[in-house]
């Protein structure tokens, strides 16, 4: 079990060579149910983006946007084929294309909010219930194979090795691959009070804008959810 005070992130250069830019930071003590006193703001909020992600670029153009095209990139820098790609896209281009299709489905607050942002930024966003984590080092690198990984959702049947990851456990375990699945045992559900968030972009963006869509998510996760927020690197 981490402790959040105790908690450190390690990256890895040669992880990041392969395109990522990544931002971590934590939301501590949230209550993760919307105050009934923020329940119209929350719901104004939510209307409004995802208007402006439905006027936004089409599905059938997605993959040409840079943001999606950079995403695209680093997994073949890692060997991932375009087979693979297809199979297991960047969470940003899946997250468009289901808001533009049916909608975001609701799960839970604070999965809605990062979900919400993350189709809008078209960025990697991930949350991960600290209490539930191994260790007190989440590590930001290449996979050696050897790593145990339960993802949420289906099994991933491709070689690991070689991709970027977020692991804990001293590197044993993945809590997410590439920013296509993350696992089972830290997802963040309704008694989820403290959360360690992975925000990632690529070479299409700067780290200032990443570091900007990290302090968005902080910000409206405290507003509407309450508690502490805490920047990690």
């Amino acid at each position: 079990m981490a402790n959040s005070d105790t908690l450190q992130i390690e990256i890895q250069e040669e992880a990041l060579a392969k395109g990522p830019k990544v931002a971590f930071g934590m939301s501590l003590d949230i209550k993760n149910e919307i105050p009934e006193k923020l329940r119209n703001e929350f719901e104004m909020w939510r209307a409004e983006l995802l208007e402006k992600i439905m006027s936004d670029t089409p599905a059938s153009e997605l993959r040409q946007l840079p943001e999606i095209a950079a995403f695209e990139q680093a997994h073949r820098n890692c060997g991932r084929t375009t087979r693979e790609i297809k199979k297991g896209p960047p969470a940003p281009l899946a997250l468009r294309r289901m808001a533009l299709k049916s909608g975001l489905p609701e799960i839970n607050p604070a999965v809605d909010i990062y979900n919400l942002i993350a189709a809008h930024s078209l960025m990697a966003l991930g949350g991960h219930d600290i209490s539930n984590l191994n260790g007190n080092v989440v590590s930001f690198r290449l996979l050696t194979g050897n790593e145990t990984f339960t993802p949420l959702g289906k099994p991933v049947s491709e070689n690991i090795a070689n991709k970027y990851a977020y692991t804990d456990t001293d590197g044993g375990r993945i809590i997410c691959y590439l920013e296509v699945q993350q696992c089972a045992e830290t997802l963040v559900s309704n008694e989820t009070t403290d959360v360690l968030w992975i925000i990632q972009g690529n070479e299409a963006t700067s780290q200032e804008v990443v570091d900007k869509v990290r302090d968005e998510l902080l910000s409206k996760i405290q507003y509407f959810l309450g508690g502490e927020s805490e920047i990690l690197n």
